[in-house]
């Protein structure tokens, strides 16, 4: 429900004189706009307007946050984006009167400033000037084309233990100083809220005047530019439950090391939480743990949440976390490309020279090879060295065998690729992964975040006519994922919210001989076997069977649109999709170009490089 609260310490025309819409009405326009606003909230969980509903009056977020959702023919809500303090919401009732186009529900509970479009004409009909302004700016939202911002949007964090052993504080404190170089952080807890207001404070039950003055007192801390985390009891209490109705996000904090089913507060949350704030597990790690384990068992009894992995004394894990929270993570995209995918290796070399941070980092084919070893902690040194092992050192790739399926029987690739990746899961990676292949069964993109990582990455290459496919536990026949989506930003961004996403674009045009085709189609296999091996006779110039359906799988995607924020594009035209061998030159091509191109990344935000990882 909502209902309409007194606030004169509000300074209304401030206020919308922040929002996007209103900014560029004057000082007086606004003064004299204001009064027609009205104050009000919405608990969360509760619905703002509903799809169909008359499109009668636009909003103004104060505090709080909502979210956009459409049903599709079948019934199904899809969510279309998240609306935050000082956005706007319903604008084109200022110009229309029809029906609204999506169903906006508050995640927590949100206070708004009300405009009616009646109350709006009547503004207009005494500043007509101000129509103009108004106009152009609500035209330029409806032109406005895909663009990626810097933030989450997330500005109320609930940080919830899971058992009696969980150190909260410290945690807290610790995510505190990690992100310090981006973001203010305000811990409200137990302790500070007693000290400010006695011992009954924190479980005063709303409509009691303590929580009045509670409420009073906590609303400014997140009308500032803070992120404010609230630290819940260990156990169900009524400030527990004020800390998960004022979430925008949810971290589950847990000890790695105790029993993954879910205890008493995990069901109060579910118990408690009316809002649809997302929910996050964080495992707690000792300092000696080299690989986190057995993450299914938790993930099992919590399907679909996300999670992270901490050392508990790893700042870097820390300041991961925190970028990732308050939308400045930095993710890494690399495509396909063959051999050239080396270059992905020097790209990484300088991105680590610069002090750029990679926090989440997926691929396609090659690129799926890199990102994995990566993901798995790998220096550049030591990524060259297990790549070599699989593609130079055993020599070629490619065990032919009767091409019934494909030209290679696979045996070497996949016993390199498992030897390599060893019984690694994705889900116990210290870094967020994925990996793409094409599912040849239902014409998909599969995105590979969970699993055993070389059966994953062993998907993603197998180039369709060279290698078998790959079958998948549903029976699905899985093939190379460049053949669908080699550069997979748009899987990139429904991992990392807001930030900056780098993308690694190999693709290439190459020098496919070809003087020696035959404009009908015709070719003869023997005759260009005979020349081959006449020592006395000029080879045909055509392009090899290998060389052909390898640049036909890394080109099939070539139209696929993707939006980065830096698109690297090293130099590897001139090398061949199987010139491993060539792989020192390789690296240092992208190693050098890379290197280049940072030092002239122009936009590049100034908390990109205010961590060491």
């Amino acid at each position: 429900m909502m209902d309409s609260q007194d606030r004169p310490e509000l300074d209304v025309a401030e206020l919308i004189g922040a929002a996007p819409l209103f900014a560029a009405l004057s000082s007086a326009e606004r003064d004299a706009l204001a009064p027609h606003f009205d104050l009000i909230t919405i608990n969360g969980g509760g619905v703002l307007m509903a799809e169909g509903d008359p499109a009668d009056s636009v909003f103004v977020v104060v505090h709080g946050r909502l979210r956009a959702a459409v049903r599709d023919s079948q019934q199904l809500d899809t969510v279309i984006g998240e609306i935050g303090r000082g956005e706007v919401v319903g604008d084109m009732a200022l110009l229309s009167d029809g029906a609204r186009t999506a169903t906006v529900t508050a995640i927590r509970d949100t206070s708004l400033l009300r405009l009616a479009r009646a109350d709006f004409l009547d503004f207009i009909a005494e500043h007509p000037d101000a129509l103009l302004q108004l106009t152009r700016l609500l035209t330029q939202r409806l032109q406005r084309t895909h663009r990626r911002r810097f933030g989450s949007g997330v500005h109320t964090v609930a940080v919830i233990p899971v058992g009696p052993g969980v150190n909260t504080f410290g945690f807290t404190g610790t995510l505190t100083v990690a992100a310090d170089p981006i973001a203010q952080i305000q811990v409200i807890d137990r302790p500070r809220v007693v000290a400010q207001f006695g011992a009954t404070a924190p479980d005063a039950l709303p409509g009691s005047t303590e929580y009045a003055a509670r409420a009073a007192w906590l609303d400014p801390f997140e009308r500032d530019d803070a992120l404010v985390i609230y630290v819940a009891d260990w156990y169900p209490t009524e400030w527990t439950r004020h800390c998960i109705r004022q979430a925008d996000r949810i971290l589950l904090v847990a000890d790695a090391t105790t029993p993954p089913e879910p205890g008493e507060m995990e069901q109060a949350i579910h118990s408690h939480r009316s809002t649809n704030a997302r929910v996050e597990l964080i495992l707690l790690h000792p300092p000696s743990t080299n690989r986190p384990t057995d993450t299914e068992t938790w993930l099992r009894h919590r399907p679909g949440m996300r999670h992270h992995h901490i050392r508990i004394d790893r700042q870097r894990d820390f300041a991961r976390l925190a970028r990732l929270l308050t939308g400045r993570g930095v993710a890494l995209v690399l495509s396909g490309g063959g051999a050239r995918g080396f270059a992905h290796v020097g790209v990484i070399k300088a991105l680590v020279e610069h002090g750029i941070p990679i926090d989440f980092v997926g691929g396609a084919s090659f690129g799926s090879v890199v990102a994995a070893f990566h993901a798995m902690g790998d220096t550049p040194d030591e990524m060259i060295k297990h790549i070599k092992a699989v593609t130079v050192d055993r020599g070629s790739l490619i065990d032919f065998t009767f091409p019934a399926v494909s030209l290679s029987k696979g045996g070497k690739l996949s016993k390199g690729v498992r030897k390599s990746y060893g019984d690694a899961a994705i889900e116990d990676l210290w870094m967020g992964f994925f990996a793409v292949s094409s599912d040849l069964t239902d014409g998909k993109v599969r995105v590979h975040d969970a699993g055993p990582l070389w059966h994953a990455v062993r998907s993603s290459i197998a180039i369709p006519g060279t290698f078998p496919p790959v079958r998948d536990g549903d029976g699905h026949v899985l093939v190379d994922g460049g053949v669908m989506n080699n550069i997979p930003v748009d899987v990139m961004e429904r991992f990392v919210e807001g930030g900056i996403i780098i993308a690694v674009d190999l693709r290439a045009g190459i020098d496919l001989p070809s003087a020696d085709l035959s404009d009908d189609g015709i070719v003869s296999g023997w005759r260009v076997m005979r020349r081959r091996f006449n020592p006395f006779r000029r080879s045909l110039e055509v392009p090899r069977m290998i060389d052909t359906l390898l640049r036909a799988t890394e080109s099939a995607s070539g139209r696929h649109e993707y939006h980065a924020d830096l698109v690297l594009r090293p130099p590897v035209r001139d090398f061949g999709i199987l010139s491993f061998r060539d792989h020192e030159q390789i690296i240092e091509a992208g190693y050098r170009y890379s290197l280049q191109q940072l030092e002239e990344w122009r936009d590049r935000p100034t908390w990109i490089t205010s961590f060491s990882d």
